[in-house]
């Protein structure tokens, strides 16, 4: 239901062989699910993540620390401020 309604923005493959992000609009933020392909890493987003959700809707708490998220190969949902989230080199 993160979804319902969303529609489609993006696909970034910036990395493909490190993740994946698939980008979605939904009232007026951002939601990207985003993923690992070769096991857990650290990755900085350009876009303020106001939620995160695991695959079955729970939310995740705190899913920012000191401005890096840790991807594993589960799916998570990240509602973002802004047109999308974006990887930052950092």
């Amino acid at each position: 239901r993160i979804l319902q309604d969303a529609r489609p923005t993006g696909v970034e493959t910036d990395d493909p062989d490190a993740y994946r992000i698939c980008r979605f609009a939904r009232g007026g933020k951002s939601v990207s699910v985003v993923w690992s392909v070769q096991g857990p890493c650290d990755v900085c987003f350009s876009d303020k993540v106001v939620a995160a959700f695991d695959i079955f809707g729970n939310k995740i708490a705190n899913p920012v620390s000191s401005g890096r998220f840790q991807l594993t190969g589960r799916p998570v949902y990240l509602v973002t401020e802004g047109c999308g989230t974006r990887v930052r080199n950092d």
